[in-house]
């Protein structure tokens, strides 16, 4: 019997790495009978990879299920071409894993509407999903809120104070536990998402992932880079973070977050002390971790069968907390130097669009111009 794959992420575990291994790599999965589809030709490039973003549509700005519903079922009847193939298909998206209980538009559970386009063709649903230990999720999901949105405004200590990640469902053993309950237990694989304990032939996460998906990683398998997940570090993420503040930023397209980006990765690069800094004081990280300790023994002796009841295997580092080195008065220049840029991007845009009105024009011209002389030359003769 065929499998359905379902990745379901979790966010900030290499998701995007694998999305892309795959994408990358449809003809070595189509020899193996593997068959990872392109599913979001309606969505905007950057769901190119991610193929199960369909299932779980989701625009806080629409006020009706009519995309939705159009989205899932232009993903569906491309996924139903595959499956009459027989192939073994791979869905991926990670936003699954905090909306696989959401609500759908037609009113089933989620994992209801999969099992059943499953079941119409024969296919077994089997899901596979990585979880990362709790304090360094809630860091490097800031980190990308800062760096890669501008909602996020706050200080980490802020950030964690008012459970802005809560919507992440970090607790994870209440969420599988009803993955459980939708599925089986069978169906289900779950994942550490650390780097000591992924297996395969490389023994890095693309080899985990073929490892559980029962994918044998032969050599028609081409290394496809991923850089899109660049480091930011405390300075120049705090710099992101007080740009995100001014108001009419988030209006244009966020774009001084791939200049600050390739600006830490040079002070990174060329930087005399490369000490790597947290944004949790090792007493405030054993603390963080104690409400989800219980579950987390819970998910070791239930779900990987571990007797020692250790989920995460990887010492908790003493990091060095990074303290904030801007007083007021630089915190201010950053912002006010923030708005000039922002003045200075509406102009270039302006200009921009003036340079190809005029482009356009120039060619009209240019067109009327040969045809007078043309005219011209008849006259003469």
């Amino acid at each position: 019997m065929p499998n359905l794959y379902i990745h379901i992420g979790i966010m900030k575990t290499g998701t995007s790495s694998i999305q892309k291994f795959l994408a990358g790599n449809r003809e070595a999965l189509k020899k193996q009978g593997y068959a990872f589809p392109r599913t979001s030709q309606l969505l905007s490039s950057f769901y190119n990879n991610r193929n199960g973003y369909f299932m779980v549509y989701h625009d806080g700005r629409e006020t009706n299920d009519e995309n939705k519903i159009k989205m899932w079922k232009h993903g569906w009847e491309i996924v139903e071409k595959e499956m009459k193939k027989g192939n073994h298909i791979i869905l991926s998206d990670e936003s699954i894993w905090y909306r696989q209980f959401w609500e759908t538009f037609n009113g089933k559970p989620f994992w209801e509407n999969v099992k059943e386009k499953a079941a119409q063709y024969g296919y077994s649903v089997k899901v596979i999903g990585y979880i990362r230990r709790q304090d360094l999720f809630v860091e490097s999901y800031w980190n990308t809120a800062v760096r890669g949105d501008t909602r996020t405004k706050l200080r980490f200590e802020e950030y964690v104070r008012e459970k802005r990640y809560e919507f992440c469902e970090i607790t994870y053993d209440k969420q599988i536990k009803k993955m459980i309950e939708a599925l089986g237990r069978e169906a289900i694989c779950i994942r550490p998402f650390e780097k000591s304990q992924f297996e395969g032939r490389d023994q890095n996460l693309i080899s985990d992932f073929l490892k559980y998906t029962d994918i044998e990683y032969t050599d028609d398998f081409k290394e496809v880079k991923d850089p899109s997940n660049i480091a930011t570090t405390g300075n120049f993420l705090e710099m992101k973070r007080l740009i995100n503040q001014i108001t009419a930023y988030p209006n244009y397209h966020n774009f001084l977050r791939f200049p600050i980006e390739r600006a830490s990765e040079t002070d990174y690069h060329y930087a005399d002390e490369k000490e790597k800094v947290g944004f949790f004081s090792y007493e405030q990280r054993v603390d963080f971790l104690k409400e989800y300790e219980e579950g987390n023994t819970w998910i070791a002796k239930e779900i990987l069968g571990r007797e020692d009841g250790i989920l995460f295997y990887e010492e908790m580092r003493d990091l060095t907390k990074w303290e904030n080195p801007y007083d007021r008065a630089t915190e201010d220049i950053i912002r006010v130097m923030g708005e000039i840029a922002c003045s200075q991007y509406v102009q270039i845009q302006r200009l921009n669009a003036r340079i190809e009105e005029l482009e356009k024009h120039r060619g009209l011209t240019s067109r009327l111009l040969e045809i007078c002389h043309k005219i011209l030359r008849k006259l003469k003769k």
